[in-house]
């Protein structure tokens, strides 16, 4: 237990990083994703019943019982939630030569020593209840909801596609591609990507948001370009989600691969917070052995 409550004080789960990240955390990472789930999908009694709606036996009843059991697998939790996010964590706040922690500490961040690790959290936060939304809303297997040329060559692409782990779905396809969505657009449409995000000029000081800061605050959008056209619809993530349901989404933009992609042995400097917060971890130590 103390084991288990010494990680609850990090961050569980540094994504495709975690071996090269995290040597001090000695559970299981089975276990550190189901912890990292429980974490990062509950903010408020809403997000609880739905978590728990997740998990209701007959809720994600699949035809095949491997589908189903693959959605619960922990290691599909780090593959498919736990890496995405935590990339796009990455991409955010420590990948310095990614095209995001430019825009982002340009326009949105006010002053990252105060404001960095709240506002990493909070995102976390966000992205893990959103993939539980979808995985809820749209069920065990989710198919295309129409055809035309784009779904159909989504289709082919997910039969031909080959995994080692799990089968290729429009949830791998699609969480998978999310980091890249946001990296590769993010020059064009930060306005859209960060529209619900309090701009730095908006601070009242350097260490607090506005009275009016919501959890909605922190939730990323996506830039959806519409048919035929140059002209480009604002969406949530779930509705980007459907969009590729319902044919609007090629598949090229959804294979198309940032040029700053986090790697295994990628090691970032530790904030001031979070050494602080190691210190005081290791002091503990030292006096429970005295």
């Amino acid at each position: 237990m103390t084991e288990v409550e010494s990680c609850m004080a990090k961050q569980l789960h540094m994504g495709v990083r975690h071996q090269a990240c995290s040597k001090s955390i000695k559970l299981p990472e089975q276990l550190l994703a189901l912890l990292w789930l429980l974490r990062y999908t509950i903010h408020d009694s809403e997000s609880f019943d739905r978590l728990c709606h997740f998990f209701y036996p007959d809720k994600l009843k699949a035809v095949e019982v491997q589908v189903e059991q693959e959605i619960f697998d922990p290691l599909w939790i780090v593959h498919y939630i736990i890496y995405p996010i935590m990339s796009i964590e990455y991409f955010l706040f420590d990948k310095k030569d990614s095209k995001t922690f430019d825009i982002y500490k340009k326009f949105y961040c006010k002053h990252q020593q105060y404001t960095h690790s709240r506002t990493k959290e909070s995102i976390i936060y966000s992205l893990a209840s959103i993939f539980i939304e979808i995985l809820l809303e749209n069920g065990e297997n989710p198919d295309m909801i129409t055809s035309n040329k784009n779904t159909q060559d989504i289709t082919q692409y997910l039969r031909k596609s080959e995994s080692i782990l799990f089968n290729t779905t429009l949830y791998t396809l699609f969480f998978q591609a999310l980091p890249h969505l946001i990296e590769n657009n993010v020059e064009l449409y930060h306005n859209i990507i960060f529209q619900n995000f309090v701009k730095k000029e908006n601070f009242p000081t350097q260490r607090k948001w506005p009275e009016t800061t919501t959890w909605k605050n922190f939730e990323l959008l996506l830039a959806m370009k519409k048919d035929g056209s140059s002209e480009v619809e604002v969406v949530t993530i779930k509705e980007y989600f459907k969009a590729i349901r319902t044919g609007n989404i090629t598949l090229s933009t959804l294979t198309q691969k940032a040029d700053c992609l986090p790697k295994e042995n990628d090691i970032i400097e530790e904030t001031e917070e979070e050494r602080k917060l190691r210190e005081r971890d290791e002091k503990k130590k030292l006096q429970g052995k005295h």
